[in-house]
């Protein structure tokens, strides 16, 4: 008998021994279900796990709501966020009181911690699910929506500082990592609140607390300071490369160095660069494509690309059964 491999188009990471075939049309670590209807509602945006908790929360009136599709929140969902505008800059997590869900929520912070550390931006509450409540789909269904918008809630802040206490963590990596998040908040009195319950947690004296916190804003205005005359320094480039676009070139940096004093997003100078170069290589190479670009040719170029129609459509499945690709 003759062996067959088996191909598995998959939206998701390579487990198991099967061989797969990377997904161009669906990314689901990039994309946000219900995100098109959600920015348009006054923030917060609520984040739960399921499409079927989005859907229940949006029919009972909570419009502002976004699933992950899984219980992992990655950059890529994160950069749609801060793309989009206005920026969205107030979420509320609310995955499943599981297992799962705890270290989908863990994994979320730690995303959030990585491109926020140090500067003024996202507003993170967690929302606290009851033990045996269900997700959220369930809990709206048994105690109504009402019920659901009045569970507790910790702030970044407060979660983390509840987790280190819980977990019995360092000290000193607890102080390293709760200090970004007090640059995080723009409010000078909730710094200095935040502050003293940080020395309460740790064991150290406010005063040493509150040096650290200075210290670290002081380097972050020259970081800024090298960031924009990076992008300034791309512009002079492209502009004697390019005479005939230099006005669009200016217009272009300088949206890039307002968003830098508005987003504060990343201080590696290579990034930010490389944001410019993928900005200009779009705007090139855009030709007003009619529908979803896939990445295919045959779709792309024959077809235009996906047509766009207002149609929802639902296929069940079991998991790396091809429902993306579908």
């Amino acid at each position: 008998m003759s062996k067959k491999k088996l191909l598995v188009f998959s939206a998701g990471d390579n487990e198991g021994g099967e061989t797969r075939v990377k997904n161009r049309i669906f990314r689901k670590c990039s994309i946000l279900f219900n995100f098109d209807l959600a920015k348009k509602v006054v923030p917060p945006l609520y984040v739960v796990e399921g499409q079927a908790d989005c859907t229940t929360l949006y029919a009972n009136g909570l419009r502002n709501v976004v699933a992950v599709s899984s219980s992992s929140f990655t950059r890529e969902m994160l950069d749609l966020l801060l793309r989009n505008d206005p920026p969205v800059k107030h979420v509320i997590f609310c995955l499943d009181p599981d297992k799962a869900g705890r270290k989908g929520t863990e994994r979320a912070i730690k995303v959030i911690e990585e491109v926020f550390a140090g500067n003024v931006g996202m507003q993170v509450d967690i929302m606290q699910m009851p033990e045996g409540g269900g997700d959220p789909d369930k809990f709206v269904r048994a105690f109504g929506i009402k019920s659901f918008r009045d569970l507790p809630r910790l702030d970044l802040f407060s979660w983390r500082m509840k987790e280190a206490v819980e977990n019995g963590e360092d000290p000193t990596q607890v102080a390293d990592r709760a200090v970004s998040l007090i640059l995080n908040e723009p409010n000078i009195l909730r710094r200095r609140r935040m502050a003293k319950h940080l020395a309460t947690v740790v064991v150290q004296p406010e005063e040493v607390i509150w040096a650290e916190v200075e210290r670290r804003v002081d380097t972050d205005k020259a970081a800024i300071e090298e960031q924009k005359s990076a992008v300034i320094s791309k512009m002079i480039r492209d502009i004697n490369r390019n005479p005939g676009r230099g006005a669009s070139l200016m217009v272009e940096a300088m949206s890039e160095i307002d968003l830098v004093d508005k987003q504060k997003h990343g201080y590696d100078l290579r990034s930010a660069v490389s944001a410019l170069d993928l900005a200009f290589e779009r705007a090139d190479k855009n030709d007003s494509r009619v529908g979803i670009y896939t990445g295919f040719e045959l779709l792309d170029d024959r077809l235009r690309g996906i047509p766009k129609f207002d149609k929802f459509i639902s296929v069940p499945g079991k998991p790396n059964a091809g429902k993306s690709t579908v």
